[in-house]
């Protein structure tokens, strides 16, 4: 595949215009709203996790933006880029909050991530029905229901938007998997819908970040 060739992935793309996707396309200013807005309320208490975390929400809604906008390899890859890169940063800043880790343990954690993704993903992959390309966010609701425990034991009051937030992703992850299914009876698909609750999802699991280290720092 050359790096410029068009990817008809989605519902809504039924032509090579560069505007083919614009419901799609537009839907990512969702993520781009609710990063600056994070990056606003952690900027004035300084809160150098969510103000990462902020930006990094942000980037999944540029590259996500342009690959709609586009839709080729380079910015297809820069989006999935940006997904794994927040999925990281929000596991590593978890960890680190409530185990302590030091820099080795950081790297060797990141590491694992990886490695668990590459394995779960391959293993995924030989479920018999179409998941159109939501593997990755499967692993992903696997790690983040052992955190929800995790929170239910150690931070009781922060167990609600942890739980909303994995209600919300695998929801949104739900209309993302249908998204071609629908084409016939709903010609814009679902995908924008996975963009908006998408992005609530991730600023809910900021959000937790958040609280945690306000309460710690007693900001």
């Amino acid at each position: 595949m050359e790096i410029d060739t068009q990817i008809f992935a989605y519902c809504e793309r039924n032509s090579t215009h560069i505007w083919a996707e614009p419901i799609n396309t537009l839907s990512n200013l969702f993520f781009i709203f609710f990063g600056l807005m994070w990056f606003l309320k952690a900027y004035k208490i300084r809160d150098n996790d969510t103000i990462v975390l902020s930006l990094s929400l942000i980037s999944i809604g540029i590259f996500s933006f342009l690959y709609h906008l586009y839709a080729n390899f380079i910015f297809g890859f820069l989006d999935v880029v940006s997904i794994i890169i927040f999925s990281l940063l929000y596991f590593l800043f978890f960890n680190r909050i409530f185990f302590a880790l030091n820099k080795i343990k950081y790297f060797l954690l990141s590491f694992l991530f990886f490695i668990y993704l590459i394995i779960f993903v391959y293993f995924i992959s030989f479920i018999e029905f179409n998941i159109n390309g939501s593997e990755y966010y499967f692993s992903l609701i696997f790690l983040l229901i052992i955190y929800f425990l995790l929170i239910c034991f150690t931070q009781k009051k922060l167990n609600i938007e942890m739980l909303l937030s994995i209600i919300i992703l695998l929801f949104s992850i739900f209309l993302r998997t249908i998204d071609k299914e629908v084409c016939d009876n709903f010609h814009i698909g679902t995908h924008f819908i996975w963009h908006f609750l998408n992005a609530i999802s991730l600023s809910g699991f900021i959000l937790v970040i958040y609280k945690i280290n306000k309460t710690k720092n007693n900001i």
